[in-house]
């Protein structure tokens, strides 16, 4: 018997209620084993994720994490990549749910803060470059398209005479840094006392006023 049968029987009377590496529970286990580090991304953080923290929440062997990714590394690096393709598609639908392109700019603002207050784990991976493959693929095209739509709503601002003068690259790093800076100290509780109550709508009035 094979050691996927033995686990899979094991599951199903046997001592050993962890399924092997090659059960698919009549699916995907690799987006078993994603959708189970992003629940222990949000329980523990980064840097207090592991392998059998993983596949324990995912009720599989300790094997089948480092199977399907190769390490943690690997692991971290899915799971920031898929982090960055759902900022992509909050970004995104921020822009068409506005029409002026300085309310679409407010807009993404509004949606990067609501997405780091609603998954600060995943969105602290997704920054921390020494724990991921920065040269993975997929983790370089999310990333980049993230930027792109942000990159993209600035220059069409400008071309309504916003900063005209201004390289549009040195713009877009300067409205994501405030942007990033805000939220991140939001979500870590580093604001200062008076500040601790701001909303999503104060971050983005703040960054504005600071942008004009």
């Amino acid at each position: 018997m094979s050691s996927t049968s033995r686990d899979a029987t094991a599951g199903s009377g046997g001592q050993n209620t962890g399924r092997g590496v090659g059960v698919h529970f009549g699916g995907d286990l690799q987006r078993v084993l994603l959708d189970a580090g992003r629940d222990e991304l949000a329980a523990v953080g980064p840097d207090r994720l592991s392998l059998r923290g993983v596949a324990r929440r995912a009720g599989v062997s300790h094997a089948a994490p480092a199977h399907h990714f190769g390490g943690k590394t690997g692991l971290l690096t899915a799971l920031a990549a898929e982090g960055f393709a759902s900022l992509h598609a909050a970004l995104a639908d921020a822009v068409g749910r506005a029409d002026d392109p300085r309310e679409q700019l407010g807009a993404l603002g509004a949606a990067y803060a609501d997405f780091a207050a609603d998954h600060p784990g995943e969105f602290e991976l997704m920054f921390r470059q020494s724990l991921i493959d920065t040269d993975d693929p997929r983790y370089r095209e999310a990333s980049a398209a993230s930027y792109d739509v942000l990159r993209t709503q600035v220059e069409r601002l400008q071309g309504s005479g916003w900063r005209e003068s201004t390289p549009s690259d040195e713009l877009t790093t300067a409205t994501w840094a405030l942007v990033h800076g805000l939220s991140t100290l939001r979500i870590h509780g580093a604001l200062q006392p008076n500040a601790q109550g701001l909303t999503t709508s104060d971050l983005v009035r703040i960054a504005t006023a600071v942008l004009d």
